[in-house]
């Protein structure tokens, strides 16, 4: 796929409209060996087909996924509303935003760490920029961030006894999706920041503990101590905990 993928800009001719971009601390330019919509699409491209051919990976999410998904929505399986189910309930919206987020950032996490190398040899032979690479990488795999969340949504919402009504179990779906998507751009993030993938790896647990903590569930917002309330603003979890206990308990079945 590399060789096809580099002959592809290297084969023949070289696009003579090449794009170019000036390097910090460096007053020469770099000259790229096609337009940046090219690049774009070209990685794009690579990145979904790798994808797509890595079957292990794509069975193994699908069965965590609804594996995961059963198991909570039987822990809290149809809870009745009552002042004792209500904690219950939102134990499961909390559980369900971690488990998405956990699952979202531990693959995402080595994307580039793992390929580092690779990525490094190809951007200094001039073949495409780093932000198109990041672009394109977030890009391919988008369909499989919003398959993932949508599944779980699905079986767990039913299993726990959410409100029966569309337009709940629609926003339901949407929060999910978006806090799950949030935590895969943060896993780029560290997975750019870190050296290699051990070292992601590590800086795993230095995200999840924060976000958990505060985001006003372990802990109300108001009593977490000032010094750390402006971190508290960097919670995924906050805002996606937010969304959906508005969501849930403003439905019509608990007016």
């Amino acid at each position: 796929l590399h060789n096809s993928f580099a002959a592809t800009w290297c084969g023949k001719k070289l696009e003579s409209s090449a794009e170019e971009e000036t390097c910090r601390g460096q007053s020469e330019l770099v000259v790229y060996r096609a337009s940046s919509m090219k690049q774009f699409r070209m990685l794009s491209w690579r990145s979904w087909i790798c994808r797509l051919r890595n079957h292990k990976e794509t069975h193994l999410m699908l069965v965590l996924t609804l594996f995961f998904a059963v198991l909570m929505g039987l822990v809290y399986f149809q809870i009745d509303n009552t002042q004792t189910g209500v904690q219950s309930r939102n134990g499961a919206i909390f559980m369900a935003l971690m488990q998405m987020t956990m699952q979202q950032i531990a693959p995402t996490i080595a994307v580039f760490a793992a390929d580092l190398p690779m990525y490094m040899k190809e951007h200094k032979s001039r073949q495409y920029t780093m932000t198109t690479l990041y672009l394109s990488k977030m890009v391919g795999d988008l369909p499989f961030q919003l398959a993932i969340p949508f599944i779980f949504s699905c079986a767990l919402y039913f299993l726990v006894g959410f409100p029966a009504t569309g337009s709940t179990f629609f926003r339901f779906v949407l929060a999910t999706g978006l806090t799950a998507n949030a935590a895969a751009s943060m896993g780029y993030l560290l997975g750019c920041a870190a050296p290699d993938a051990s070292v992601a790896n590590f800086m795993q647990p230095m995200v999840l503990m924060p976000n958990m903590l505060l985001s006003g569930f372990m802990i109300n917002l108001d009593d977490i101590p000032v010094y750390l309330q402006p971190i508290s603003y960097l919670s995924l979890a906050r805002y996606g905990l937010a969304a959906q206990s508005i969501n849930i308990w403003s439905s019509e079945e608990y007016d």
